[in-house]
């Protein structure tokens, strides 16, 4: 019996975007210890937020956003039709200084990642999973599809 609980929508580009995927994330993740969900709910905002800074999207695209909340792992994956992102150095996720969005994601997710929609070769999606308590190591795998 799968005991995973999942969210997927779509969420309108706007500047409210990263603050509706946290409150979606916050609900799935409720029976999570506090850290966890905080943690989780922060890794949403910073997808959510990359879509919005770096896909160049209109008003009439969206962002997707699926969690999956499993019994070892807590996966996010965000994607949306704008084009695609790629940090400088390919994966470098920058320093505490820069402030960057990536370096944050890389010191809270325990694996991420950046590919690209087979199906479309449009649709950039970014993905990253971290432990439960029970498994601090998470899973290594790209997106499902």
């Amino acid at each position: 019996m799968d005991l995973a609980k999942s969210v997927d929508l779509r969420l309108q580009v706007r500047a409210d975007a990263p603050a509706q995927g946290r409150r979606e994330v916050g609900a799935l993740a409720a029976g999570l210890p506090e850290d966890l969900r905080e943690n989780l709910q922060l890794l949403v905002s910073e997808l959510i937020a990359n879509s919005l800074r770096h896909g160049q999207l209109t008003d009439e695209d969206w962002i997707a956003l699926r969690a999956r909340v499993g019994p070892t792992s807590v996966r996010v994956e965000v994607s949306d039709p704008g084009r695609s992102f790629q940090p400088p150095h390919g994966r470098d996720p920058g320093t505490p200084a820069s402030r960057s969005g990536l370096w944050m994601l890389n010191q809270i997710a325990t694996r991420w990642g950046m590919v690209r929609d087979t199906d479309t070769l449009d649709t950039p999606k970014e993905w990253a999973t971290t432990g439960k308590p029970s498994d601090p190591g998470g899973s290594s795998s790209p997106p499902e599809r």
